[in-house]
């Protein structure tokens, strides 16, 4: 057993499954490309680095992870992402899920955050200030409060619900 492993990179296999459970060292894990449908990262408390994308994960629990600051679970079958464990994120991208729910709203250090291509009805970013990089395109969301958001650089919301849009306090 390679209880010590900190940087654990298995994509473009076929893995149909991952047990990291033993492995609480982990600070990187890289499994994009695989078949997987779970991903348990509960025993993987110091995880910084999370990419799992292009799997088919269903459900995706980050409780445990206190210290995650990068996560990239693009192109899974995800339905909700609770992020409120995860105050160190300063970057999540979680293009092309079934995302309904998406909860960033403790994630004050977040600087990008890409949700493109989800099913995504009501989004607050409203205390992610220090947003530079903020994509929801391809979502159902009918109304966005980006005023709060003043350092943003790039903004794509792009096929959405919109009646109005106010982006007046962003000036950078």
């Amino acid at each position: 057993k390679n209880i010590n492993l900190t940087y654990l990179n298995c994509q473009k296999n076929n893995l149909s499954s991952l047990d990291t459970s033993a492995n609480t060292a982990l600070i990187t894990l890289i499994c994009d490309n695989n078949p997987l449908t779970n991903l348990d990262v509960s025993k993987n408390i110091v995880l910084t680095d999370l990419r799992c994308n292009y799997n088919q994960i269903q459900n995706l629990d980050l409780s445990q992870n206190p210290n995650l600051t990068f996560l990239y679970c693009i192109s899974n079958q995800l339905t909700g992402l609770d992020l409120a464990a995860n105050t160190f994120l300063t970057i999540v991208d979680c293009d092309s899920n079934q995302l309904q729910f998406l909860n960033a709203s403790t994630n004050l250090a977040l600087k990008q955050l890409s949700c493109r291509f989800n099913q995504l009805t009501n989004l607050d970013v409203s205390k992610n200030t220090a947003l530079q990089s903020f994509k929801c395109s391809s979502n159902q969301l009918p109304n966005l409060d980006v005023s709060k958001n003043i350092v943003l650089t790039d903004f794509q919301c792009d096929n959405n619900l919109f009646g109005n849009l106010d982006i007046s306090k962003n000036i950078a």
